[in-house]
């Protein structure tokens, strides 16, 4: 059983062109052993691709899941309510033909698909649709998915891993949806000078749905600097989508300028899959500080 649930070019340091991601994805779907599934979104692009790739011959069984009319597990609706949300589904009758609609514990449409995929799994291995909602509903989250870090002065810290442009606009739709009255403010950390160098619009541009972005350096893990490949292109590119973004080279710096920004009932996101992470408790230690 293997669940996919999109395929978009990115590793650009691995993958020259979408031929080569589709080839290392159809790798990945001739492991599946005999009489085994692949679960697959029927909505985004790369994915329905892929399934037209991989579909017949001898391979896995291929099911699909999303909004799409054709899926085999239909989404008919997905209401947020905060950081929660309803999902309704319809099962195709191979799956045992219920409807139902459950709850998802953790905010954004991304997350609500993400349990129907693992639905759709878990009627492709026989279990029962009621029997999945309340365990798909228990789900809460791992660490640095939207987590929850701490609340202080009014103002709630969350942790996101997103890096990828998909990742960052869902992720900010997501935590849109909980913020009420409230600004979503975000630290954003590229991570990659070769994924910046080939997204860093497509950053830029997702990061304008918050309401006010501070955008640090290049976290450069594995790569060497590439002349010329700053986080100036996603300010610059955030700034032409009319974002509110602000440049901060000096790390520590940070949790002042946030401390300074927030007001009660915003919602403070630390994103990136770098040392962001850490500036979390930083910025919750000075949220509670006397001088704020």
């Amino acid at each position: 059983m293997a669940i996919i649930l999109n395929v978009e070019l990115d590793h650009h340091a691995n993958y020259a062109s979408m031929d080569e991601i589709y080839a290392s994805f159809e790798t990945f779907v001739g492991r599946i052993r005999p009489g085994g599934a692949l679960v697959i979104s029927a909505d985004q692009s790369g994915a329905r691709e892929l399934a037209a790739r991989v579909s017949g011959g001898e391979g896995p069984r291929v099911l699909t899941y999303g909004e799409d009319e054709g899926a085999d597990v239909r989404v008919l609706a997905i209401e947020p309510h905060g950081l929660t949300s309803e999902v309704t589904v319809r099962l195709a009758e191979s799956l045992g033909g219920a409807e139902i609609t459950f709850t998802v514990s953790v905010p954004g449409r991304h997350y609500a698909l993400n349990a129907v995929a693992a639905l759709t799994a878990g009627a492709a291995l026989g279990v029962p649709a009621h029997e999945l909602a309340p365990a798909l509903a228990s789900y809460t989250g791992v660490k640095r998915r939207l987590q929850l870090k701490g609340t202080e002065a009014g103002v709630q810290v969350i942790d996101s891993y997103a890096h990828h442009p998909t990742e960052i606009a869902a992720d900010l739709e997501a935590i849109r949806g909980g913020a009420g009255e409230g600004r979503v403010l975000v630290v954003f950390q590229p991570h990659l000078f070769s994924r910046t160098q080939e997204l860093g619009t497509e950053m830029g541009e997702a990061l304008a749905l918050a309401d006010a972005s501070v955008v640090l350096d290049i976290y450069p893990a594995r790569e060497d600097p590439v002349p010329g490949i700053t986080s100036a292109l996603v300010i610059d590119a955030a700034a032409r989508h009319g974002a509110d973004v602000t440049a901060e080279h000096d790390r520590n710096a940070v949790p002042e300028l946030i401390a300074g920004m927030a007001k009660p009932g915003d919602l403070v996101l630390t994103m990136g899959a770098g040392d962001v992470t850490d500036l979390g408790p930083e910025i919750l230690a000075r949220l509670q500080s006397p001088e704020n």
